[in-house]
């Protein structure tokens, strides 16, 4: 769906010469991005609206969006399949904070956020097949995933010691960050295995 309006609308740029034919798989890659991203940031605003936890929509811009872009992780095959897995992903979590409001003051998911942290700390970024960085690339996203981590620290400790629930947003969200990491880890060295 992403993927033939993509194609469809590269299509029409570059048939009023808007863009380059030679740079038609480009455009198309990234218009499918925006279109995707677009439509998930909009559904998961609504899932957020509908269970009245706009908290943990921002937590989610905040903690695991920049997280994810950078560290990296498993990837879907298609558009429509991450849409769908992002979906079940963030609903997951959304019910987990509602369930749990107060996690932040259990040590021990104190200390799996540490441990969620330092794991990807360690494992980011992730390169793979659908994630293929040069030397430099590799260095950059380190480096960022590693500010991002300490800003994420510094954001979880301000909230704990305020009593701000959403630093349970916080930890659960730096968690499914860290799971679709070692996933993605897991499946590299699989598919590596195979060939």
């Amino acid at each position: 769906m992403f993927r033939n309006l993509a194609k469809d609308i590269t299509f029409f740029l570059v048939k009023n010469k808007i863009v380059d034919i030679e740079k038609r798989e480009v455009y198309v890659y990234g218009l499918e991005v925006i279109l995707l991203n677009t439509v998930l940031i909009a559904i998961l605003m609504g899932v957020s609206l509908l269970f009245g936890a706009i908290i943990h929509f921002i937590a989610f811009l905040v903690f695991f969006f920049p997280l994810r872009i950078f560290a990296g992780g498993y990837h879907a095959k298609t558009s429509e399949k991450c849409l769908v897995l992002s979906t079940i992903l963030y609903t997951a979590s959304l019910v987990a904070v509602q369930l749990f409001p107060l996690l932040y003051n259990s040590v021990y998911a104190m200390a799996a956020g540490g441990v969620f942290m330092i794991i990807i700390f360690i494992f980011a970024p992730l390169v793979n097949k659908n994630n293929e960085l040069n030397v430099k690339q590799i260095k950059r996203n380190r480096l960022i995933t590693r500010l991002l981590l300490i800003i994420d620290l510094v954001l979880l400790g301000i909230c704990y010691w305020q009593g701000f629930t959403v630093a349970s947003s916080g930890i659960v969200l730096i968690g499914l960050v860290c799971v679709l990491l070692l996933l993605g880890k897991a499946l590299t060295k699989f598919e590596g295995r195979k060939d």
